[in-house]
């Protein structure tokens, strides 16, 4: 396995000046399929204290570029850089001098880079250095199985605390939130559909981004239980397909924009579980954040993330949980009014809901229920036998709370 180039030197502000490294050891940190925009590789250290001769072990996790159907993801890692020296440093500040909820779920960041020269622009040499939260105790769950009630519930806390701590600080230090959180996420969209090899925008090319819609519109017109659902289904499927850019993200709305991570699913978020309870909760992967509606995370998230029969008897207690850890967050800031509400955040959450759901027609038969130990080729001609049984069952659940609450019509 390749090693990183000036590893050393990436990591010696961290281990301080009386240590040296004496010895690295490189593995693979996830199977194949496991993750998608970056190389992460496993590294095991062995320091050596240059005044006592003492060893001890440092175990680390290194995000890497790579160049994948997309392009180079240098920029991606540029986000994520940015993030970790700039944004999560202005949310614990804000924290720390206002004495609201901590903030226990972000890595420790042991070292990143953009490149090799010094420059401010990044290339294939960009890295992010972390400590390997495995050894700690924190572990990515089974994405085919997802999360029980009560470890959803932990996660939920941590994201209404990552919301509603950011718009405060929106609310209290508008400047200080358009620098050092609002320039800092840009997020990322993907490039658009090829144009269609007939030249009439219906015929996509085989290499052009998978589309599942018309697979998964079959599959509601051959279902006897979202029957009821196939005219609104076809109409928000005829909306997406028309619109080319229904993956760019829309302006941000007043009042309940904030800062999203956009990716929140079981592989980006480490539960720490003792005895069969979650005590903890780490979030990674943090290159594609932007400023938005927080109903973008919380849909894809437990749709994506939360065992089948859980969501199927608490779709709407979950939510609610999620709203009255919002509400208090904003309270302990004194940012709490009227227009943060239940009813209006079910207003934005009717208004919004359209893009995340999108976003799970896209991630749950690629990603989140994809054959373990392999990756789906984006490339690939899709077949009805490309959605997976557990994706149906998911995306039903999603399809029937939708249309109930009219947020499909």
């Amino acid at each position: 396995m390749a090693e990183i180039t000036n590893f050393n030197e990436l990591i010696q502000d961290y281990i301080g000046p009386h240590k040296t490294i004496e010895e690295k050891h490189y593995s693979n940190l996830l199977a194949p399929g496991e993750n998608y925009f970056s190389d992460i590789k496993k590294i095991h250290v062995i320091l050596k204290n240059k005044e006592t001769g003492a060893k001890e072990t440092l175990d680390l996790v290194a995000k890497c570029c790579i160049i994948n159907e997309f392009g180079p993801t240098f920029q991606l890692m540029c986000n994520e850089i940015n993030f970790y020296k700039n944004v999560i440093p202005a949310l614990k500040k804000f924290q720390e001098k206002h004495g609201g909820p901590s903030i226990t779920f972000f890595p420790e960041l042991v070292g990143a880079r953009l490149n090799l020269t010094g420059s401010e622009k990044p290339d294939n040499d960009a890295v992010i250095v972390q400590k390997n939260l495995k050894v700690e105790g924190y572990e990515m769950q089974d994405r085919h199985v997802g999360f029980n009630l009560a470890t959803t519930k932990v996660i939920l806390k941590d994201i209404a605390i990552y919301h509603a701590t950011a718009l405060s600080l929106k609310l209290s230090e508008p400047e200080t939130f358009n620098n050092e959180i609002k320039e800092q996420c840009p997020g990322f969209e993907p490039p658009p559909p090829p144009p269609s090899p007939k030249g009439d925008d219906k015929t996509p090319l085989k290499d052009s981004p998978p589309n599942f819609l018309p697979i998964i519109a079959e599959y509601v017109k051959t279902n006897k239980e979202l029957s009821h659902i196939q005219a609104a289904f076809e109409k928000f499927s005829k909306r997406m397909e028309e619109d080319q850019n229904h993956f760019k993200a829309p302006p941000p709305k007043e009042p309940f924009c904030t800062l999203l991570h956009t990716d929140l699913w079981v592989n980006n978020t480490m539960p720490k579980i003792i005895e069969g309870v979650a005590v903890g909760n780490i979030f990674v992967d943090f290159q594609m954040c932007k400023i938005g509606s927080p109903v973008e995370d919380l849909i894809f998230f437990l749709v994506s993330s939360v065992q089948s029969l859980v969501l199927k008897s608490e779709f709407d207690n979950l939510i609610k949980y999620y709203h009255e850890e919002f509400r208090d967050v904003l309270k302990k800031y004194n940012c709490y009014s009227p227009q943060f509400s239940y009813d209006k955040f079910l207003e934005e959450l009717k208004e919004n809901a359209e893009r995340p759901i999108r976003q799970c027609t896209f991630m749950l038969p690629i990603a989140v229920f994809n054959k373990k130990g392999s990756r789906f080729d984006i490339k690939h001609q899709l077949k009805s036998e490309d959605l997976p049984e557990l994706a149906k069952d998911r995306l039903s659940i999603l399809l029937l709370e939708a249309y109930k609450r009219k947020w499909i019509v």
